[in-house]
C-alpha cells in the first residue's frame, strides 16, 4: 500500500547493467502506473492512438523492455490479483484523490496553467482491465513472462526472491520488504533523466537497491 520506509532502509546506488543475466520480478501494476503517469503531452493528456485509445503504458513497456533485454536483464512482470479486503479503504481513498486531481486539472487547463495541469493529470491515471490485457499481450510478444499473483503482486514478487526464482523484486513501493523480499530495487523502471515539476531543471534518477538483511542489521 505504499508505506514510506525510506528513512529505515539501507539504500545503495546501482545501475541497470548490474542486473545483467539476473531475473528481476517487477511489480507490474506499479510500473504501468508510472508509465501512465509520466508519459504525457505538454497539456497533461496521455498518449493515444488514432482511435483515442490510451497508449502511454504500451510505449513505456515497449522502450523500457527493449533496454532491459539489450542489457541481458531477465524481467518477469508480476500482476496483481484480487486485492485483500483490508485494502478497501485505501482503494477508496485513492479514488477520491483522483477525483480531486481531475477537478484541479480541469481548472488549471482553463486558466492556462499547463505545468500545474500536467502535475495534476499525473494523479488521475486509471489502470483499466483492457490496459492490463494489452500489457500482457505486448510482454508475450517480447517473450517476457508474466505471473498472475493470487492477490498483491508485491507479495508474490517477494516470494520469488525468497525461493530463488528471482534475484530481486522491483517496485517503487517498500511493501516487498514487509513481505520478506531478500532484495528490492527502486527506480528500476523509471531510471534516467526526469524534469522536476514547475522547474526548468532535470535530475538523473538512478536505481537503488535495498538488501533486507543489511537493513535489519542496521536497526538491531
Amino acid at each position: 500500500m505504499g508505506l514510506d520506509l525510506k528513512a529505515l532502509c539501507v539504500r545503495e546506488k546501482t545501475n541497470l547493467e548490474s542486473f545483467a543475466s539476473k531475473i528481476v520480478a517487477i511489480d507490474a501494476y506499479n510500473a504501468i502506473y508510472q508509465f501512465l503517469s509520466i508519459i504525457r503531452g505538454p497539456d497533461g493528456l496521455p498518449l493515444t492512438d488514432y482511435s483515442g485509445k490510451i497508449t502511454s503504458h504500451i510505449t513505456g513497456l515497449f522502450y523500457r523492455n527493449i533496454n532491459f533485454l539489450s542489457l541481458g536483464i531477465k524481467p518477469v512482470y508480476v500482476f496483481d490479483g484480487k486485492p485483500p479486503s483490508l485494502k478497501s479503504a485505501e482503494i477508496e481513498r485513492r479514488k477520491q484523490i483522483k477525483k480531486e486531481a481531475t477537478i484541479k486539472y480541469e481548472n488549471a487547463i482553463s486558466q492556462g496553467r499547463y505545468e500545474d495541469a500536467k502535475k495534476y493529470a499525473q494523479q488521475t491515471s486509471i489502470l483499466r482491465d483492457e490496459m492490463v490485457e494489452d500489457s500482457k499481450r505486448l510482454l508475450s510478444l517480447f517473450g517476457i513472462p508474466s505471473v498472475n499473483a493470487p492477490s498483491e503482486g508485491e507479495a508474490t514478487a517477494a516470494h520469488m526472491t525468497m525461493t530463488g526464482q528471482a534475484h530481486v523484486s522491483a517496485s517503487q513501493d517498500f511493501d516487498s520488504l514487509l513481505f520478506g523480499a531478500k532484495k528490492l530495487v527502486r527506480n528500476f523502471t523509471n531510471s534516467g533523466k526526469r524534469k522536476l515539476p514547475n522547474r526548468n531543471t532535470t535530475i538523473e534518477v538512478e536505481p537503488e537497491i535495498i538488501d533486507l538483511v543489511k537493513t535489519l542489521d542496521s536497526l538491531a
